[in-house]
């Protein structure tokens, strides 16, 4: 039997996320739209991802991390 996960969300107040909570947007039915890679003054990699779940829209930051350049990957460089 599997063990119960925590629930994670994400709030507009965060300046960023972490990995877990894009791939728990992504296993509720989000869809990334764009993503951009950013560093900020030599701070830590961020990526500025948009997502879209039929008519809501939502933009995040996520710490880099190798699942997030995995997902992000297709949109990278349009």
């Amino acid at each position: 039997m599997a063990t119960p996960q925590p629930q994670r969300h994400w709030s507009p107040r965060q300046s960023y996320v972490t990995g877990d909570v894009l791939n728990d947007m992504l296993n509720s039915g989000w869809a990334i739209t764009d993503a951009e890679r950013t560093n900020p003054q030599g701070r830590a990699l961020l990526y500025h991802v948009s997502l879209n779940r039929g008519t809501e829209n939502v933009d995040i930051s996520v710490l880099d991390c190798p699942d997030v350049r995995s997902a992000t990957r297709p949109f990278l460089g349009r």
